[in-house]
């Protein structure tokens, strides 16, 4: 299976080279939103995106300045809801049904390979589906 690759719009061919200051770089022309975890990884979560014919929210996580992960979801409020108020864990499954699809679509198979792995599930401790992409560290 050939590595995971995502073209960002107007920014960056996303993948396990990346470095942050790549991204910090878009922080000049988008709204980008970080979190130091203060475990050694820091996120930044980018403005949702049209991709495949969905929808696309994608968070990017980083360890001493590499990409090690990829949380992607499909970002839909007609069928998800706008907040805890519309949620439900058939939304949240089918969330992450529909992210797996995407991955399919986009010509990735869910599972494990020699650079890292693809996923997508439901959490039922975090009440969210989504699904990403985990590199192996080189």
């Amino acid at each position: 299976m050939r590595e995971f690759e995502l073209q960002y719009p107007g920014g960056p061919l996303i993948t396990q080279g990346v470095q942050e200051p790549v991204i910090l770089q878009l922080q000049e022309s988008i709204s980008i939103k970080r979190r130091d975890m203060r475990t050694g990884w820091v996120w930044y979560t980018l403005p949702s995106f049209p991709d495949a014919g969905i929808s696309l929210i994608i968070s990017l996580g980083f360890v001493d300045g590499f990409l090690r992960e990829i949380s992607i979801a499909h970002d839909d409020t007609t069928l998800y809801g706008r907040g805890w108020d519309d949620w439900s864990e058939e939304k949240e499954i089918l969330r992450a049904e529909n992210t797996a699809k995407w991955f399919k679509k986009k010509g990735f198979e869910l599972g494990t390979f020699s650079w890292g792995s693809i996923w997508a599930s439901y959490d039922p401790k975090g009440g969210f589906g989504s699904g990403g992409v985990r590199y192996t560290e080189t």
